[in-house]
This record gives structure tokens, sequence and C-alpha cells, in this order.
């Protein structure tokens, strides 16, 4: 893979966690990129985010404070909502000439025909799907998952082009869910603090975060 691509993963990070942090370690190792950006979701049509954006954000900055080649970035908290991902891509794709990796965890592929614009994602991105075993198995759209597989290629692969390919990937495993640490934190659960970097403890304790979910 071309050393110029530049990946994205995207999230609500409603707390960041250490698994999301696992994650994009294990992505900056499987690929030679130039960069990883952390892009949290403003204001998702198809997700409630109760949190506020400024905090997700912040605790996302304080996560990442000091990784080499890691990146925040706040895009979608400077649009008006809702946040679409094509819209976040085709912005990218304006400004990276270069691979385009847009980052999914496997669990998401059943909302995906759900989402404006969802075959245009390939025109301007190549998709790269984590597997996520925690996750219940739940059907996908049988014209999603003919279109996903229509474009499937090996992970090399995705060097071939700027865009338009699909690819599974492989990772490290830890059985963290922000919506689990929420919960936990919301009945004063102290052990849910050991999920979550030290800077984005301190953070939540600070400003009272999920006191009550």
């Amino acid at each position: 893979m071309a050393a110029d691509a530049l990946a994205i993963l995207g999230g609500s990070f409603d707390p960041v966690h250490r698994g999301h942090l696992a994650l994009a370690e294990a992505l900056l190792r499987s690929l030679p990129l130039q960069e990883l950006r952390l892009l949290p979701a403003a204001c998702s049509p198809l997700k409630n985010t109760s949190t506020p954006f400024v905090h997700r954000l912040r605790m996302l900055e304080l996560a990442c404070a000091g990784q080499e080649r890691l990146r925040v970035d706040d895009r979608e908290g400077r649009r008006p909502p809702p946040s679409y991902s094509i819209d976040t891509l085709r912005e990218l794709r304006q400004e990276h000439a270069g691979p385009l990796i847009f980052v999914l965890g496997e669990d998401v592929l059943p909302e995906l025909q759900r989402w404006k614009d969802v075959e245009s994602l390939l025109n301007v991105a190549h998709l790269l799907i984590i597997r996520r075993p925690d996750e219940d198995a739940r059907a996908i759209d049988p014209a999603i998952a003919a279109w996903l597989q229509r474009h499937r290629q090996p992970l090399t692969a995705l060097s071939d082009s700027w865009q338009g390919q699909v690819a599974w990937l492989e990772t490290p495993y830890l059985p963290i869910a922000s919506r689990h640490l929420r919960q936990a934190l919301a009945r004063g659960a102290g052990a849910a603090m050991d999920g979550l970097m030290p800077a984005v403890a301190a953070y939540i304790l600070e400003h009272r975060l999920y006191t009550q979910e």
C-alpha cells in the first residue's frame, strides 16, 4: 500500500476508550499510512449521541496526545447537522491526493442501506471493514452484501487506486463498548475507569459526565 494513504476511523466516541486506541494502533501497524484520523460524529441521523460534541472531541484529543500519525479531525463539528459520511469523504477527497480509506466496524454493515448515497462511498474512498466478534450476527441487506462482494479485494490491493475497493481486516479484540462504560459510570462503578485512558477518566470526573444514563 502506498505510504501516502490516509485512513479515517469515525464514530461517536462516547466516550473514547482503550478499545478504540487498540484498533487505531492495529491499523497503524497493519497499513503503511501517512496518517490515521479519528473523526467524531457531530450529529448522526441514525444514532442518538447525548454527550455534547465539545466533550467527545476533547476526550479524543486527550486520548491521542503524543500519538504519532494519529490525528483528531473535528470537521463534522464545524458543519451544520446532520452529519453524513459521504459529505465528509467528499471533502477529504478534495484535500487528499492518494488512497483514502474509510474504516467501518462489521457491526455497521446492517445499517448501510439507510446511509445517504451509500454506493457513492466507493467513488471517493476505499472501505476497510473491521471484523467485530462481539456483535450478534445481523442480516445485511442482500443488495448491500452483493455490492460489497463485487468490490472485495485483498488488503494489499488498496494501494492500486485511490478509491473503489472493499477489504476486510482482522484486528486484536478488546471487549470494551462505550455504551457499557456509560452505563457503568452512571452506576458509579469505578471499575469502568479501567477501560479508559487516565486523561480521559480524569476529564469525565472533572466535568461530571455520564452521571446519568
